[in-house]
């Protein structure tokens, strides 16, 4: 239901921003050439200034869905990383609040605002990398302690992919600080880590940031 609500919302205002064209173009550079861009070669105004391809993977993303369908093949990209993003959400609320029906009604009430968020950028990749970030920690949480170690490997991706790599570190970070100590505010329980948990998230959170300089132009994407 909520991918036909998703259909229904966005198959008929599909639209591009101008700046896809931009990005879809820099994907198809990296991809005939074999290089990523290190400087603006097409502006005349702006002709040499900073790198412009940090979210190369996502332009990789968007070239390969309009050279294998066009305009019809950037539609139907926009709906399948916008159905994941919602049931992610909807994934994600049933973790939160382990009622399905809960976190049904909690989807199909921001799908509509979602819905004007959603154009065809490498963002739609860094919010489906969020959730799944929120998700594992989520796990962890309950005790699944191995599903930590997806989150290096993940950051390795998103670093390339969008600039929204940034708020994982964030979420990560507050993650820890919020099982420092055990606090209880209405509905809202945290029940502190353990030791071995805190050592845990702490070496997970350093191997991730080891992944910050492992992109075409080093630590640059990070500063």
């Amino acid at each position: 239901l909520v991918v036909g609500l998703n259909a229904v919302i966005m198959l008929p205002l599909f639209r591009l921003e101008p700046d896809t064209w931009w990005l879809i173009k820099l994907g198809q550079q990296i991809l005939l050439t074999g290089h990523w861009l290190k400087a603006d070669i097409y502006s005349f105004t702006a002709y040499g200034n900073n790198p412009l391809a940090y979210e190369w993977l996502g332009e990789v993303v968007l070239w390969l869905a309009y050279k294998s369908g066009g305009l019809k093949g950037l539609q139907i990209l926009l709906f399948g990383l916008t159905s994941t993003i919602l049931v992610l959400v909807y994934y994600f609320g049933c973790l939160r609040s382990r009622n399905s029906k809960a976190a049904f009604a909690a989807t199909i009430a921001i799908t509509p605002l979602a819905a004007m968020t959603f154009t065809l950028r490498p963002q739609l990749l860094g919010y489906i990398l969020l959730l799944i970030t929120l998700i594992i920690l989520e796990r962890y949480r309950e005790g699944l302690q191995k599903s930590l170690w997806i989150l290096p490997p993940l950051f390795l991706v998103w670093v390339n992919t969008h600039g929204s790599f940034i708020l994982g570190y964030c979420i990560l970070g507050l993650y820890w600080l919020c099982g420092l100590r055990r606090f209880e505010v209405g509905g809202l329980r945290m029940e502190p880590w353990t030791k071995k948990q805190r050592l845990h998230m702490e070496i997970v959170f350093l191997v991730s940031c080891l992944t910050l300089p492992i992109t075409p132009f080093g630590g640059q994407a990070a500063i």
